[in-house]
């Protein structure tokens, strides 16, 4: 399992990657967890909590084999976007 957390500003965001699953959590949503199956993609749901971006985002993920691989894009994209990786675990 690799965990990867984020900052920006004074926000936190953690993201867990088991094996083809990932989980987010952040504070806006309370820490709540977001969990996604790769091998299942339930696109609504995916829509409904991260906007069409999130499911471009997640399909990308997708078509990557190894954890390792997976932690590089999410990592990438989070920087593109300014979050700054903290903490990798």
């Amino acid at each position: 399992m690799i965990k990867l957390s984020f900052v920006k500003g004074s926000s936190l965001r953690k993201v867990a990657i088991k094996g083809r699953k990932l989980i987010f959590m952040s504070q806006e949503t309370g820490f709540k967890p977001i969990m996604m199956d790769l091998d299942k993609i339930d696109y609504e749901s995916i829509k409904s909590k991260m906007g069409d971006d999130g499911i471009e985002i997640i399909e990308q993920i997708s078509k990557l084999n190894t954890e390792e691989e997976m932690a590089t894009d999410i990592k990438n994209d989070f920087q593109r976007t300014g979050w700054r990786l903290f903490k990798k675990e």
